[in-house]
């Protein structure tokens, strides 16, 4: 009898655990973004359809949105196992092909790679996992947020900046802040 996903992925799961990863369809760790994982076994038909409608998505318990999600297609030869091999099987394979999305909705979205997949194993999984769980849409808000914020350390640095009275020809120049103000 053939291995239903469902079993290959929990068996993935705790593989991946093992690791020190906590996936299995959804991986979170605190302090950073939420991760899908999607998985089928070749031929996979739909596993990228389904993954890139998660993005966006708002979970439950933390409110979070889904900013990253990974389609993963495993071999055929994965039906073949369950329990203990299966596990041993996920562990050692070589031959997973996988593929990162982001974004913050299914219609404006970018795919790495562009074309084709990457091929890999359990520990390119993982490290897929912890890339993706600070996808660019972050990294975007948290460098806008360093230099436009009010209170970022740009904007504290213009107004110290702004202060600080200058010295030209031996006189004292107020900064352009201060001017038409009375300094007597």
């Amino acid at each position: 009898m053939a291995t239903t996903e469902r079993t290959i992925n929990d068996a993935l799961a705790e593989v991946l655990k093992a690791s020190g990863e906590r996936p299995d369809i959804l991986a979170t760790e605190p302090s950073v973004s939420a991760v899908m994982i999607e998985t089928e076994v070749i031929p996979a038909t739909s596993v990228e359809m389904a993954i890139v409608q998660r993005l966006g998505e708002q979970l439950l318990l933390s409110g979070q949105l889904v900013l990253a999600s990974l389609a993963v297609i495993m071999p055929m030869k994965q039906r073949d196992h369950s329990g203990r091999p299966l596990k041993h099987e996920l562990a050692f394979a070589l031959d997973f092909d996988m593929a990162l999305y982001t974004g913050g909705n299914p219609e404006k979205h970018l795919r790495w790679p562009r074309t084709g997949w990457l091929r890999g194993n359990t520990i390119a999984l993982s490290f897929l996992i912890q890339l993706a769980s600070v996808p660019p849409a972050v990294i975007e808000h948290a460098a806008d947020r360093l230099v436009t914020a009010e209170d970022s350390p740009l904007a504290l640095f213009r107004r110290k900046l702004a202060l600080k009275p200058s010295i030209t020809g031996g006189k004292l120049t107020p900064p352009d802040s201060l001017s038409g103000m009375d300094h007597t």
